[in-house]
């Protein structure tokens, strides 16, 4: 799936006006003649995952969610998801070969577009704060991801996050770990939105808990070692 600035006039999405579309409470899907149980099947997966992120955020979406549904990942090129800056509207493309492979696509790719809604800032100057964000509510950590951090831990080699790079989704995702942990949910909902008014986390962390940036470093450094540490 990819949130992405609009192409003027949508050039370069085909006509899709005779696509068929299935509605359901949050989710406006469109998909190319795909079969019809494949379809029920990728709607009730994603009314799951909105169940899901709406409930740990405590927060509803303004307006159904269009999702482009297709049947192969060669397809999503051509089929780009978009945001609309002057209607905020979101598409996501999702293709069934990757709903079929990935575990927690849906969860991760709906985490973007809640997070687009609330700290649309934060989304747009650190993605990769929400990156970490949609793979903590993916709820599992990938191998790769997990053996550089077990890695950094073990060396002592635990950057500020602070200065954390795209590349650094893996700490990000501890981070948000690391607020549930210390504070459940409740916690990573109440970060999120000192992000709304702050945009990044060294500036959001004391309004969201109350205490300096440099504790919750000290704390999150304590939290990274013993739990990614032990071999």
């Amino acid at each position: 799936a990819r949130p992405a600035a609009a192409p003027e006039q949508n050039r370069s999405f085909p006509d899709r006006s005779a696509w068929p579309v299935q509605t359901s409470e949050h989710f406006v899907v469109v998909h190319d003649s795909l079969p019809a149980d494949r379809v029920r099947d990728s709607v009730r997966d994603l009314e799951a995952a909105y169940a899901h992120v709406s409930t740990a955020l405590q927060y509803d979406l303004p307006r159904p969610v269009r999702v482009i549904l297709v049947r192969a990942d060669r397809d999503i090129d051509s089929q780009a998801g978009t945001v609309s800056a002057a209607t905020r509207e979101q598409r996501v493309v999702l293709s069934l070969e990757s709903l079929d492979l990935s575990t927690g696509l849906v969860l991760h790719e709906l985490t973007h577009v809640f997070a687009f809604d609330i700290v649309p800032e934060t989304s747009r100057i650190a993605p990769v704060v929400i990156e970490g964000l949609a793979e903590h509510q993916r709820g599992a950590w990938a191998p790769r991801d997990l053996r550089v951090i077990r890695a950094a831990a073990a060396a002592g080699a635990i950057p500020s996050v602070a200065v954390l790079v795209d590349t650094d989704r893996h700490w990000a995702h501890a981070v948000f770990d690391f607020v549930a942990a210390r504070q459940g949910e409740e916690g990573v909902r109440r970060l999120m939105f000192a992000l709304r008014a702050h945009e990044t986390v060294d500036r959001a962390v004391p309004m969201a808990f109350g205490i300096t940036f440099e504790q919750f470093e000290q704390e999150f450094r304590g939290y990274v070692v013993a739990t990614f540490g032990r071999i």
